[in-house]
């Protein structure tokens, strides 16, 4: 079969593949323990609260309705003004729905963020995506559709006690420019945010 540009890219073995077919891989494995790719834990009291959630919504209603409607292309009105106003209240932060954009999953949702923001730009011009510790997260190294969206600096590794180190991000080598659209940081816990 012959692929476009954008299909040959996406249809080569690459760094998010790999990462899912090593934890596909621990999945089969009798006594693996499973310590990457960000899975959420199974805390029971939040499966129990979900199960709970998930009845009510059921039994009023409105489950079938989530199903069944499509929502804007921002998500669900009623979710985003919610989620703007508890950020607001908890946070002070001065935004409203419009600065919220809900996807359908981290890795795609950075995808389409990577994307919207660096790679080759209308004026000519190259822009980046700052990664401002390295190593990363694997499944970023295959996200772009422009080569060349990622910029990243080593570390300072702090050793610790019994064989242990931590990373820390360099500040007095971190270089920002025009040429940098977003910085994108990751905890070890696999989460993210852009800035």
């Amino acid at each position: 079969m012959q692929f476009s540009k954008f299909g040959e890219k996406f249809n080569r073995y690459s760094g998010i593949t790999q990462l899912m077919d090593d934890l596909n891989d621990g999945l089969r494995t009798p006594g693996a323990i499973m310590l990457g790719g960000g899975n959420p834990a199974a805390i029971p009291a939040m499966l129990e609260y979900f199960h709970q959630a998930s009845s009510d919504l059921l039994a009023s209603g409105e489950l079938v309705a989530a199903m069944a409607n499509y929502d804007g292309p921002q998500g669900k009105d009623a979710f985003v003004k919610s989620l703007a106003k508890l950020l607001r209240d908890t946070y002070g932060w001065n935004i409203t729905e419009k600065n919220i954009s809900l996807t359908n999953g981290s890795q795609s949702g950075f995808f389409y963020l990577f994307n919207l923001l660096a790679g080759k730009q209308s004026d000519g011009s190259h822009k980046r995506i700052l990664l401002p510790i390295a190593p990363e997260y694997i499944g970023y190294g295959d996200a772009g559709i422009d080569e060349d969206i990622f910029v990243s600096y080593h570390p300072e590794i702090e050793l610790l006690d019994n064989g242990l180190f931590k990373y820390h991000v360099d500040f007095e080598h971190l270089e920002i420019d025009d040429s940098v659209a977003a910085i994108c940081a990751s905890r070890p816990t696999n989460q993210r945010v852009m800035y």
